[in-house]
């Protein structure tokens, strides 16, 4: 196509399932602006640093899943094999026995006479709701839900801030007018709280709001306050898109 006359921003457009919205509509402004070069680099900075972190998480992940499986392995053995021979020894005491035993032989009851169908309930029920939570349905609550959990919520809101503020930053100082920047950015967050607000964000100011003071109101909470006065700095300075990046 780019051999035939077509510009790169429209030939890589003809391929959606390969090149999302923000590295097409990316480059198509670089065209315009004689900055291709910069943004090429800047793109492929941006996709070794996501390839990087991907791996690093993956190699981090690998010994925790190990010990978990491997901890997975072991109990349903334990529950399906040695909680059962317990039963008749604890019965034949006759004595009254102490609240946790209880507990271990209830469980160990249960693992005897329905240790495979609990065994398959758990993994249909935790393969079930891995699916429910991506659906349109459930993935709003879902992602709302793993933005208030320890550690994983304040992971994800870095995650999603710094993708928020490097995308929409880049796209504004490449020329793109900032309600269509924060409307393809959207479409790069991948949790729905952020693709929500930042989709709000756009339809405000679209009507003139200034993006500072529609980040300060309260359904924008996950925006923190450094941020939208770093905001407000920067359009009291006309320099927004620095202010972003």
């Amino acid at each position: 196509s780019v051999i035939n006359g077509q510009s790169l921003g429209k030939a890589l457009a003809e391929h959606p399932s390969t090149f999302d919205e923000f590295y097409v509509s990316l480059i198509a402004l670089s065209e315009e602006s004689g900055s291709l070069e910069e943004n090429l680099s800047f793109i492929a900075q941006q996709l070794t640093k996501k390839y990087t972190l991907q791996r690093k998480i993956i190699a981090a992940s690998i010994y925790p899943l190990l010990v978990l499986s491997v901890a997975g392995i072991m109990a349903s053995f334990i529950a399906l094999f040695i909680l059962p021979q317990l039963v008749g020894f604890f019965e034949s005491l006759h004595v009254e026995l102490p609240l946790a035993t209880r507990i271990l032989l209830w469980l160990a009851h249960s693992f005897r006479d329905f240790g495979i169908l609990i065994i398959a309930s758990i993994v249909l029920i935790t393969s079930g709701f891995r699916f429910l939570s991506k659906t349109a349905l459930l993935k709003p609550s879902w992602d709302s839900l793993v933005l208030h959990l320890p550690v994983i919520g304040h992971f994800v809101k870095i995650s999603q801030l710094a993708q928020f503020n490097r995308n929409a930053g880049i796209l504004v100082k490449s020329g793109l007018p900032i309600a269509r920047a924060m409307e393809i950015t959207a479409k790069t967050l991948h949790n729905t709280s952020f693709h929500t607000s930042v989709l709000k964000l756009g339809q405000s100011l679209n009507k003139g709001n200034k993006m500072s003071k529609t980040l300060n109101e309260p359904s924008y909470r996950h925006f923190p306050s450094i941020c939208t006065k770093i905001i407000a700095v920067g359009e009291q300075t006309g320099n927004v898109d620095d202010s972003l990046l």
